[in-house]
């Protein structure tokens, strides 16, 4: 697993009305620590596993963030494998192989403050990056902790090879 402070890659665009986010390199437990633990879902599709253990979303009772954090905190031997999510205020959050998160919210609605804290967590001035961003829109940022892009790439497939 890669170092907490490192996001191996960074990506923004506008849909509509919509701002959509992904970082490669988050784990799934540090964006539940820091959602509002008061969220409710709206829909969730979600499978974890822990060796040829599998569970499913109809597997664990979970309403909101808090009973999905406190679950996975309670059986951390469990990996999020893949899990979509729908939340009020159509905020959309999406998991996979618990590194690579996509975050979809409204543009008007304050879910910014979500991509700011994880920013922070991962030691990062949240304006800077968001600037990096808004200026490569459409474009995968790899980026490092001192706020410094490392590569830009036009596309993931460029990042892949």
């Amino acid at each position: 697993m890669k170092a907490k402070n490192n996001i191996q890659l960074a990506f923004m665009k506008k849909e509509q009305n919509m701002l959509y986010f992904y970082f490669l390199g988050v784990q799934t437990s540090d964006l539940f620590e820091i959602l509002p633990k008061n969220l409710k879902f709206k829909k969730i599709s979600l499978m974890a596993s822990h060796l040829d253990n599998y569970i499913y979303d109809c597997d664990i009772l979970i309403s909101t963030v808090n009973d999905c954090y406190n679950f996975f905190k309670t059986n951390f031997n469990y990996t999020i494998d893949d899990f979509e999510a729908e939340f009020e205020n159509n905020l959309y959050i999406e998991f996979h192989d618990n590194t690579e998160i996509h975050i979809k919210f409204p543009k008007q609605h304050s879910f910014l403050s979500i991509i700011k804290k994880l920013l922070r967590k991962y030691h990062f001035t949240p304006q800077t990056i968001l600037n990096y961003l808004t200026e490569n829109e459409n474009k995968f940022l790899k980026i490092e902790a001192k706020d410094k892009i490392l590569q830009i790439y036009q596309n993931f497939q460029d990042y892949k090879e």
